[in-house]
C-alpha cells in the first residue's frame, strides 16, 4: 500500500509540474498574439484561452499536499487531460460499437460570424448575423448517422420510432403515409446511407444510447455549434464548391446517396452541405443582434431547428447559414441527423 501511494504521489507530482510548465508556455504564447495586433475575441487568442482555462480546471482539482488516493484517479487525471489538450482541427476520433466505426473529428474552440451578410445572395431574414464564442471544442461525427447505425441502435434496445406519420418520396410528390420508415423511406438504400424518416426525439433515444456505449455524452450539436462546424474556418456561403461537397437538387437524382462519398470540409467532415437535413438540439428563434458565448437557443418553443439541406434542396437551401424548423415529432425521407460530445 505505501509502495503504490508513493508511485501515486511520484506521477502526480510529476504531472502537476508538467501541467504549470504547459500553462507557462501558453500563457507566453497568448501574449506573443496579443503583441503581433491579434484581438482577444480572435480565433486564434480564443484557442489558447481554452487550452489554459482546461489546464486550470485540471490543476486546480490537485495540490501537491493532497494528491488523489488511488492509481486510477492519476489515470483520469491524466486522460482528461490530454483527450483534450493541443488537438488540431479535424483531429480524429474513433469509437467502435457493435462491429461500426463512428468516427469523429475535433472542431476546436474558437469564435466566428454566425449567420449571413446582408450582401449574400439568396440570405433569409432570420440569419441576422451576430458574433459567437465557442470556449470548448467538441467532436462531430464525420457523417449523418447512418442506417446501419440506427439499426445497431433498434437491434440492441427494440426501440419503435416515434413521432407523425412519415412523409415519403415517391420519385415524383412526396405522400404522408404509415408505411413510410427509417426501415422504408420510399426509395432503395444499404447501411451506408444516411438515416431518415426520423424525430427529434428518435435522435435522442439514439443519443442516449450511444453515450451507454462509448462512455462519453453524446449528444446533437447545438445550431451554433452545427454552423461552426459546417463552415471550418470559412465565411462564404458554402464551405468549397457545392457541387464537390453536397448532394443537392441539381445533382442528386431526386434521392439521398451514401455518406461521405462528396468532398469533405476543411475539418473532414462529409455532407454538411445537403444529402439530409440534420436535426439540432435547440429550440428554434430568433438571433441575437450581439455577441454571445456558448449559446444554447431558447429556452422554449414549439419547432426545433434543423440545418444544411439535402437532396431535395435548392442551392440556397445549403448555405453554411441557412435554418429552418419543423415540430420535434416531424419525421420525412429528407430528414436526419447527425452526433456530437464535448468530452
Amino acid at each position: 500500500m505505501k509502495s503504490q501511494k508513493k508511485l501515486v504521489n511520484s506521477a502526480l507530482k510529476e504531472g502537476l509540474q508538467l501541467l504549470d510548465k504547459w500553462h507557462e508556455d501558453r500563457t507566453a504564447d497568448r501574449d506573443a498574439l496579443l503583441q503581433e495586433g491579434y484581438r482577444a475575441t480572435s480565433t486564434k487568442v480564443v484557442a489558447v484561452d481554452a487550452i489554459i482555462a482546461q489546464i486550470d480546471n485540471i490543476r486546480s482539482g490537485y495540490t501537491y499536499a493532497e494528491p488523489p488516493k488511488k492509481i486510477d484517479d492519476v489515470e483520469t487525471f491524466f486522460d482528461c487531460f490530454y483527450s483534450r489538450l493541443d488537438k488540431e482541427p479535424g483531429e480524429r476520433m474513433t469509437k467502435t460499437v457493435d462491429g461500426i466505426e463512428y468516427r469523429f473529428r475535433w472542431c476546436p474552440p474558437g469564435d466566428f460570424m454566425m449567420g449571413s451578410p446582408e450582401s449574400e445572395t439568396d440570405r433569409s431574414s432570420d440569419e441576422t448575423q451576430h458574433r459567437v464564442t465557442l470556449t470548448r471544442g467538441f467532436w462531430m461525427l464525420e457523417t449523418e448517422v447512418t442506417v446501419g447505425m440506427f439499426k445497431s441502435f433498434v437491434n440492441a434496445t427494440g426501440y419503435e420510432s416515434k413521432g407523425n406519420t412519415p412523409f415519403g418520396w415517391t420519385r415524383s410528390i412526396w405522400n404522408q403515409d404509415s408505411k413510410y420508415s427509417w426501415r422504408s423511406p420510399g426509395f432503395s438504400q444499404t447501411d451506408s446511407h444516411p438515416v431518415t424518416c426520423v424525430s427529434w426525439a428518435d435522435a435522442q433515444a439514439f443519443c442516449k444510447w450511444l453515450t451507454g456505449k462509448v462512455g462519453i455524452t453524446i449528444s446533437l450539436p447545438s445550431e451554433a455549434q452545427w454552423e461552426y462546424a459546417c463552415r471550418a474556418g470559412t465565411t462564404g456561403k458554402y464551405a468549397g464548391n457545392l457541387d464537390s461537397m453536397a448532394w443537392y437538387y441539381g445533382n442528386s437524382s431526386n434521392r439521398p446517396h451514401p455518406v461521405g462519398t462528396k468532398q469533405a470540409n476543411a475539418w473532414g467532415l462529409y455532407d454538411m452541405h445537403g444529402n439530409v437535413w440534420e436535426w439540432c438540439q435547440d429550440w428554434y428563434g430568433n438571433y441575437p443582434t450581439n455577441s454571445v458565448t456558448d449559446p444554447t437557443g431558447p429556452t422554449s418553443g414549439s419547432d426545433r431547428v434543423y440545418r444544411g439541406g439535402s437532396w431535395d434542396s435548392y442551392a440556397e437551401g445549403c448555405r453554411s447559414a441557412y435554418r429552418s424548423d419543423y415540430s420535434p415529432e416531424y419525421r420525412n425521407s429528407s430528414l436526419g441527423f447527425r452526433v456530437c460530445s464535448e468530452q
